[in-house]
């Protein structure tokens, strides 16, 4: 299992504060492998930091279903 190098530039930008550009490298990183979880969190994360707190539910509990003891995959 991969992932695609657009999550690694999406963690990139997000530590960047381009939250947006993350944002946009996640989901099309999440078009490729729709199944992991530290797309799907990383997406959660982005959302959260939009204050887009349904948002990010959706991705966590999407997470949570593939991986139900992954604990990163929590609204704080």
């Amino acid at each position: 299992i991969s992932v695609p190098i657009d999550w690694y530039a999406a963690i990139s930008l997000f530590s960047q504060n381009k939250i947006e550009e993350a944002r946009l490298r996640l989901l099309r990183a999440n078009n490729y492998t729709p199944y992991n979880i530290n797309i799907l969190t990383h997406l959660g994360n982005v959302y959260e930091k939009k204050g887009l707190v349904i948002e990010a539910n959706l991705f966590y509990e999407k997470a949570l279903k593939i991986s139900p003891n992954a604990t990163i995959s929590k609204l704080k």
